[in-house]
């Protein structure tokens, strides 16, 4: 196109219909999250039919929604990488309706993915492996659904790095572990909306004491970020009851790799000691 799609849009709203109008204002409000909404997340959040997105984005000049969804993604950062690799958002009709709702569901999660990591600011992420990596003691908070996460993580850190401890919030005890929390040490709280109470009191007591605070979360106005001295931004769409926790995931596997490779000798010296006790110990089937 000669000119930006917005631009493009902007032009030809008098000619809109009222419903293709609620499409056009919705992408105008918001082209960032639109760009990364299928035609159907995008026909629900404009309060029409998954039929008038499809007219609209014929009405612009464009075969498929996909090819606009294309020009939007340009706009947000340039010519994408992997996601324009997908296949067509469509449905494809020969598939039955549960692959349809895994094919929907996973490319959601790579989608979200790519949100993330379109808005991750290099310098911030620097400044959390450098705080994680030199903390004495790191605290990781993770409750309920977001209780694997913590887990996950701070098992993982600690087989490269002492003095880490998983906090996850359900009993009274776990907040005396940051009786002896210090300025040199570091909390990281993980949580998503519905935020569990007992995370966001353990952040909080952490800032209360002096420690260094780190978010990762789904919003700027999650009440985690309030708290927190960094806050690392994951994009969290709820598509089903559960949580998506792909995404976090994603970034907790960045960090960890992160974090063994700025002391690559120390981090491997950890592995191998920990490895000849697992061995001694029988801990895995070999």
């Amino acid at each position: 196109m000669t000119r930006t799609l917005l631009e493009a849009i902007q032009g030809a709203m008098s000619h809109f219909s009222e419903k293709q109008k609620l499409v056009a204002r919705c992408i105008l409000a918001d082209y960032e999250d639109a760009a990364f909404l299928t035609s159907t997340q995008l026909a629900h959040k404009s309060g029409v039919s998954d039929a008038t997105v499809i007219r609209f984005s014929g009405f612009l000049g464009f075969d498929r929604y996909a090819d606009m969804q294309g020009e939007l993604r340009k706009l947000v950062r340039g010519k994408l990488s992997q996601i324009d690799r997908l296949a067509d958002d469509r449905q494809d009709e020969s598939q039955s309706g549960m692959m349809q709702t895994a094919s929907h569901l996973m490319k959601s999660d790579m989608q979200n993915i790519e949100k993330t990591l379109s808005e991750m600011n290099e310098n911030l992420l620097k400044s959390v492996v450098d705080v994680i990596d030199g903390a004495s003691r790191v605290y990781v908070i993770g409750s309920r659904s977001a209780y694997g996460l913590a887990h996950y993580f701070s098992c993982s850190l600690a087989w490269i790095k002492e003095n880490v401890y998983p906090l996850d919030g359900t009993s009274s005890p776990i907040f005396d572990r940051m009786v002896y929390a210090k300025p040199d040490d570091v909390a990281i709280a993980i949580s998503f909306p519905p935020y569990p109470r007992a995370t966001i009191q353990l952040l909080q007591c952490a800032r209360d004491l002096g420690t260094q605070t780190i978010a990762i979360t789904d919003s700027m106005n999650s009440p985690l970020a309030e708290n927190a001295t960094y806050c690392l931004k994951v994009y969290n769409e709820l598509l089903s009851y559960a949580d998506s926790v792909a995404p976090a995931m994603s970034v907790l596997t960045v960090l960890l790799t992160m974090i063994g490779n700025k002391n690559r000798i120390k981090s491997k010296q950890y592995l191998s000691d920990f490895e000849k006790m697992w061995d001694k110990c029988h801990i895995y089937y070999k």
